[in-house]
């Protein structure tokens, strides 16, 4: 069953290994998670794991490397993978590597990524927040299964819209008593309900953890 508990399990599943958080492999593995089912995109995840401290292929090897997945590729995918790695070659990802602690701030944070990464959105980065940094993670990756449990139309919302949905999450879960629960796991409970009903078990996260390279 899908609960608060296994909820939380799963986000423990993100710490799985014995390395150093990599920023740099979240960016890259949220930035594949455009139109990509979960377990498609663990798949990728490990393929680009031997990557963690040196550059990406170049395009042609690399896209062969992540069909290996059965995944989704697109162009938009390696555009943004080129542009996170362009920037870590540059030291332009240092600065993002210490986390702040208030959803303020970390929309802040956010936001100077998205301006920095070509291809990146709010999505996107907050789910490599998630992936990075899975207990202090106070923003959502707002997806599909979000957006049908608001009724909302299945169109990924940007600026404001975004903003105002995020914000509208926090205060339903205030309203009901899990102020203390980040929401970066609050969120994934809901989502993981939405996307495979209550009596499933949560699914995996642990393919994506950036700490087992």
């Amino acid at each position: 069953m899908i609960n608060l508990e296994t909820s939380q399990a799963g986000m423990m599943e993100l710490l799985y290994g014995d390395k150093a958080p990599s920023l740099l492999h979240a960016l890259r593995v949220a930035s594949l998670s455009v139109l990509q089912n979960l377990e498609s995109n663990g798949k990728m995840a490990r393929l680009l794991a031997p990557f963690v401290n040196r550059p990406l292929p170049d395009r042609e090897t690399l896209t062969a490397l992540l069909r290996l997945s059965h995944g989704v590729i697109f162009g938009s995918h390696l555009d943004a993978l080129a542009s996170i790695d362009e920037a870590w070659l540059n030291g332009k990802l240092d600065k993002f590597e210490t986390i702040p602690t208030s959803y303020e701030e970390q929309v802040t944070w956010r936001d100077e990524l998205v301006k920095l990464i070509h291809g990146m959105s709010y999505k996107t980065v907050s789910f490599a927040l998630l992936i990075y940094m899975p207990l202090a993670c106070q923003l959502l990756a707002i997806d599909r299964h979000h957006l049908r449990r608001l009724s909302l139309p299945n169109r990924t919302p940007t600026g404001k819209q975004y903003i105002a949905i995020e914000l509208a999450l926090q205060a339903e879960r205030d309203e009901q008593g899990y102020k203390h629960v980040p929401l970066g796991t609050w969120g994934s409970w809901k989502w993981a309900i939405q996307r495979d009903g209550i009596d499933a078990e949560y699914p995996s996260h642990r393919a994506l953890s950036c700490r087992w390279y």
